[in-house]
């Protein structure tokens, strides 16, 4: 388990000089696909390495422990990222794994974010962090659906509410959130692109 981080950091190095050799010859494809993944890669090792992503997970466990609270399901925070919360049988223990912690894809919105050519760098860093605060909240939107559920009707609906509800949720969001800053921008300077005669960002 301690050598699997390095090994991305290892696997996230050749991608970026894969990405650096497409950017000197103008491979433009390849120079955004593969740096955009890199940047995952190094957030994913770099999280494990550090421990940032057991404390990314505490927090999202204590955030939903309390959200769940306010709501009216009784929930509470088992340090280090587990929370316990009441289902009709009796009590349910929900951990938060690497997974769920939305590291994963908050790495690849603001890679794609960085090496994304038709913006400037201020932009870039306004939509990541529109991008992170969106994707972290709808992860936790994600998590309460299936608290809500198991609560409700019990831990044999677990299964269905992790599986389905809650990844349908959180790949709408997703969707959307993609839609909004990279693909309706991407659309529109094709579209002027073309309407001037330029067929490059």
């Amino acid at each position: 388990m301690i050598q699997t981080p390095w090994f991305i950091v290892i696997v996230a190095g050749l991608l970026i000089t894969i990405s650096a050799i497409a950017h000197r010859r103008r491979w433009w494809l390849t120079y955004y696909l593969t740096g955009a993944v890199a940047f995952m890669a190094f957030t994913v090792a770099i999280s494990l390495i550090t421990g940032l992503d057991v404390i990314i997970m505490g927090i999202e466990a204590q955030n939903i422990a309390a959200i769940a609270s306010f709501l009216g399901i009784p929930s509470t925070f088992l340090p280090p990222n587990a929370f316990i919360f009441p289902d009709p049988t009796g009590w349910s223990i929900f951990g938060i794994g690497f997974e769920c912690s939305s590291i994963i894809e908050i790495g690849v919105l603001i890679g794609l974010l960085i090496f994304y050519p038709g913006y400037s760098r201020k932009k870039k860093v306004k939509y990541a962090i529109i991008g992170i605060i969106l994707t972290y909240a709808a992860n936790l939107l994600r998590m309460l659906s299936i608290v809500y559920i198991v609560n409700i009707f019990g831990k044999q609906y677990l299964y269905f509410a992790h599986a389905f509800i809650g990844k349908l949720i959180f790949f709408i969001f997703v969707v959307l959130l993609y839609w909004y800053l990279l693909t309706r921008p991407t659309l529109s300077i094709v579209r002027k692109n073309i309407k001037g005669g330029k067929f490059e960002f």
